[in-house]
């Protein structure tokens, strides 16, 4: 049997409390979007309760690292994420 591909992404957000709501707002899009591609297996966000503006995305993809990169991110509702994410973010 051949080996299976299979990427885990763990990304940390870390978001200006006064925008938490905007950059929610700005991710539940591509969320929705995310978790509806045939290639995801897994897709969920955390919010911390210690730190309200620290989100953590994990997300399990039945694909390699180069079809990530060059397949999915490339979709469009990721740049249009960025543009509204980016001014959000504390650091």
């Amino acid at each position: 049997m051949p080996p299976q591909k299979q990427l885990t992404l763990f990304v940390t957000f870390h978001v200006q409390p006064s925008r938490i709501e905007e950059w929610k707002t700005a991710h539940r899009p591509v969320w929705a979007a995310c978790a509806a591609e045939p290639e995801c297996i897994y897709f969920d966000v955390f919010q911390s309760a210690e730190k309200p503006g620290q989100f953590r995305l994990v997300e399990v993809w039945d694909e390699s690292r180069e079809w990530f990169e060059t397949k999915q991110l490339t979709k469009p509702y990721y740049a249009t994420l960025w543009e509204k994410s980016r001014p959000t973010w504390e650091r």
